[in-house]
């Protein structure tokens, strides 16, 4: 991309690495962390000194949400740019968060993912701070915590009903914005046999056979969705990752679990396939197969936003005027922006630098550039949608 002008890169460097030696582990990854406190702290402050109105507030014992708001004179409206602060866990062998700068990359855990795309916000924000009388809405940053586990920042806010009317959701999507993308439910499945010798298996049940017998049956059943949606683009998939059962060589196993991740269509309510496929292992009972869900860590939504809506016109008018990618796409990964559009009602777009390639990678790096472009097609969305 080309560089955008008047834009310093070497601030861009400076503020992301300051962000990046910044320990935000999320505690999923790390027990000893001590999640994303210091870097919401952080920004409480660098907003602070921009003017905005910032809160900490603990979606989590000890683990804040930040909220910073640069208010306009006469708000018509509100937007919301929400970046997570939690990363996943340091690279191997790494055991403080360290930035390298090489050859116009940042290099460091969460340098794609989150927090190059935070550094454009918050370069942004400060554009925009210089003169607030322009607005004709309020502009919040959202820092929030634990999206890589299980997003429970973003629905803390949510459910404290805020006043958000749109929102650019922060994850690197090479700077296309990202309109619609999958949900995705994870779900455990155990099933249950009779235990015995295994010189005579028939006297009982075996566990890992009937397993195989759920997964073709989930597999038939995920092959009948994809058929049935034959004309829509992104098709729902399914795959088991893991399996776990049995006690010896000898011995039949009266016991089978196994792990499902299902990403599903962005119009797709969660809740309903965990539903369907609860009725699916019910009906294996007639063949004599006894499974169930016992666990559902993730049950995610998609999201779908309306190619015409006014957010989307004025990201794609944002992403032209910059040179950055400016065609809506699909993706098939997750983000925090499903649970503010499905479950707050706030119309939102993904839009970010970096590629989603080098997210959670050790050697995960971003363009310093690609921050810069990012920072002035945030300011820019601002004032396309103040006109």
């Amino acid at each position: 991309m080309a560089r955008p002008p008047g834009v310093d890169v070497n601030r861009a460097g400076d503020l992301l690495t300051e962000l990046v030696q910044i320990p935000s582990v999320n505690p999923a990854y790390d027990p000893d962390s001590p999640g994303e406190q210091a870097v919401a702290q952080y920004l409480a402050a660098h907003c602070a000194q921009l003017g905005m109105e910032t809160l900490l507030s603990d979606a989590l014992p000890g683990r804040p949400n930040l909220t910073a708001r640069l208010c306009a004179p006469r708000p018509a409206g509100v937007i919301v740019f929400e970046v997570h602060t939690d990363t996943v866990g340091l690279p191997t062998g790494t055991h403080t968060p360290d930035a390298r700068i090489i050859g116009g990359r940042l290099y460091g855990r969460g340098a794609c993912d989150a927090k190059g795309g935070l550094a454009a916000v918050l370069l942004a924000l400060a554009e925009l701070a210089a003169s607030p009388d322009d607005l004709n809405m309020d502009v919040v940053l959202l820092g929030a915590v634990d999206e890589e586990h299980q997003y429970r920042g973003v629905l803390h806010y949510v459910d404290t009903r805020p006043d958000a009317t749109a929102a650019i959701v922060v994850e690197p999507t090479g700077l296309a914005p990202v309109i619609s993308h999958s949900g995705c439910v994870r779900m455990r499945i155990t099933v249950a046999g009779q235990a015995a010798h295994s010189s005579r298996p028939s006297e009982g049940r075996n566990a890992i056979m009937d397993a195989y017998a759920a997964i073709q049956a989930l597999r038939h059943w995920n092959d009948q969705r994809i058929r049935t949606l034959a004309t829509f683009a992104h098709a729902p998939t399914l795959s088991v990752n893991r399996i776990t059962g049995g006690h010896a060589f000898n011995i039949v196993p009266d016991r089978c679990a196994f792990d499902v991740d299902i990403r599903t269509l962005p119009s797709d309510e969660p809740h309903d396939v965990v539903n369907e496929i609860t009725q699916l292992l019910d009906d294996l009972e007639d063949t004599g197969v006894r499974a169930s869900i016992t666990d559902t860590p993730v049950v995610d939504y998609g999201l779908d936003t309306p190619a015409d809506h006014p957010l989307v016109h004025a990201v794609i008018s944002a992403c032209k005027a910059h040179r950055a990618h400016a065609i809506p796409q699909h993706v098939t990964f997750g983000t925090d922006a499903s649970k503010l559009s499905r479950r707050g009602g706030v119309p939102s777009v993904v839009l970010g630098p970096g590629s989603i390639a080098q997210a959670h990678t050790d050697d995960e790096w971003i363009n310093l550039i690609d921050v810069v472009t990012a920072a002035s097609v945030y300011a820019e969305i601002v004032r396309q949608l103040s006109d």
